[in-house]
């Protein structure tokens, strides 16, 4: 088992070690101010490894907030939850 968190950027070939979600987000952050194309095409282009399904949500929630001002929802037993900063177990301001 691979105790290694982080993300690997497809297209490059590239692994980034990241230990928490935060740093996670700033790596992505940071590839993608350098990446061409718009935040979707470059998010496909990204695998989170080492970290948790809802982690991952969390993520791609930040960075769509962030990016796009997009907001992801989760229905659940009829509650809407707003996913993103607040579900992380590290907060990130």
């Amino acid at each position: 088992m691979i105790n290694q968190k982080g993300i690997i950027i497809l297209s490059d070939d590239k692994f980034i070690e990241c230990a928490t979600p935060e740093e996670a987000v700033t790596a992505i952050k940071t590839e993608y101010s350098t990446y061409p194309n718009c935040v979707g095409e470059m998010l496909e282009n990204v695998s989170l490894i080492g970290y948790s399904v809802q982690d991952a949500v969390d993520i791609f929630a930040i960075i769509m907030n962030d990016l796009e001002s997009d907001v992801i929802i989760q229905v659940a037993d009829g509650d809407v939850i707003t996913r993103g900063r607040d579900n992380l177990k590290t907060p990130i301001n």
